[in-house]
């Protein structure tokens, strides 16, 4: 699945009218009180050795959605794990080294 692919599910869909009578929310955002919060946008997956291809795909969308939100005067914040050395190593390619891998996942499910 692609990000452009991606259509919410019906039930989805009918679940919300069912409990809100409407699908969004807000019907308009006030950008002064607005933040785009990105979760999870580590360097490790679109720099590093651990290059996530669905990171890469939805980065330009990402950029240009934050570019959009601080144009309108709201905020922006990114929530990234920094646990790393100063010369670029991090501790992410050691995770997905031994924990992203059958052998990993099946020590997980072990313990």
């Amino acid at each position: 699945m692609t990000t452009d692919s991606f259509q919410m599910p019906q039930y989805v869909l009918d679940r919300i009218m069912n409990k809100r009578g409407r699908l969004h929310v807000f019907d308009a955002l006030q950008p002064e009180r607005t933040a785009f919060v990105v979760i999870d946008m580590q360097n490790a997956f679109v720099k590093g050795k651990v290059k996530a291809e669905t990171a890469l795909a939805i980065m330009p969308k990402v950029n240009k959605l934050a570019a959009a939100v601080r144009a309108l005067g709201g905020r922006v914040a990114w929530v990234q794990l920094e646990a790393g050395d100063a010369d670029g190593n991090s501790v992410a390619e050691l995770y997905h080294k031994y924990f992203f891998t059958p052998e990993g996942a099946e020590g997980h499910r072990s313990s």
